[in-house]
């Protein structure tokens, strides 16, 4: 049974996840991209991440770096929109993953009363599973409501990226902090129970986190729009006065010439 387990959870839920992140990546870059290219992703990713500790800030710095390069290589996009994306990406599946694991932890000590063994079982493979979802359901929301993508201006990367980045290093840090110092065999399961539902409430609030300032991109997006357009139109209305007064200047010359000419005759 551990076998099977182990083969869902290394090879089944370890591509589809990279498979999801490649493909909202792929979404937010409003491109498209053939089959042969995420499967090719998918086995370079799980080659690669297969060798690094799960959970560790290195494995998702070389996750979004493989987002980064397909983004790239694949996808033929500038660099600053890769970034951003890959960055978001794979927050969103940091942070659903943790959510989900975090919520199980507080409700498996309920399970005593039933089978350890299959309880364990529905726990894991009900956990991968709605860990996807859930990061499915909020790139869902990041795309449908708080996504105008464009050719992403320079000055306006680290102004989105580092607060995405700090969530996901000041989760880490908290998650440390909060599990360095309790040890649940000492008989300190109450802190190990509280200490679950803080860290859910912190990355709950860094999902909403993420929203915000999705939301702020989007606006300041569309407020480079609107004065872009407001630049234009005063250099329309600029180039329209100048014409007028041209035209008003040679209907006064011409008028003045016929008056001439009818003076003459």
């Amino acid at each position: 049974m551990s076998y099977y387990l182990d083969f869902f959870n290394i090879y089944v839920m370890g591509n589809i996840q990279i498979l999801l992140g490649f493909y909202f990546l792929v979404r937010f870059l409003k491109k498209k991209v053939k089959c042969l290219h995420f499967i090719l992703f998918a086995a370079a990713g799980f080659a690669i991440t297969s060798m690094i500790p799960s959970g560790s800030i290195i494995e998702f710095v070389v996750y979004v770096s493989l987002l980064v390069t397909g983004g790239i290589f694949i996808c033929h996009e500038d660099r600053e929109s890769v970034i951003l994306y890959a960055a978001l990406t794979a927050e969103i599946m940091q942070l659903s993953y943790g959510m989900i694991n975090s919520l199980l932890t507080i409700l498996y000590p309920w399970m005593f009363s039933f089978d350890q063994k299959w309880s364990g079982i529905v726990f894991m493979v009900s956990g991968n599973l709605a860990s996807c979802f859930l990061a499915v359901f909020c790139n869902y929301i990041v795309l449908r409501y708080f996504s105008v993508y464009e050719t992403t201006k320079k000055k306006y990367v680290l102004p989105v990226l580092i607060p995405i980045v700090m969530i996901f290093f000041m989760e880490q840090y908290i998650s440390s902090v909060i599990y360095g110092n309790v040890n649940i065999s000492d008989g300190n399961g109450a802190a190990w129970y509280k200490n679950h539902i803080q860290l859910f409430i912190i990355q709950f609030l860094g999902m909403v986190s993420l929203f915000c300032i999705m939301f702020a991109y989007k606006k300041l997006l569309e407020n480079f729009h609107l004065s872009t357009e407001l630049s234009l139109l005063e250099q329309q209305e600029h180039s329209l006065n100048q014409y007028v007064e041209e035209v008003k200047a040679r209907y006064e010359k011409t008028k003045s010439f016929r008056h001439d000419i009818k003076n003459h005759i």
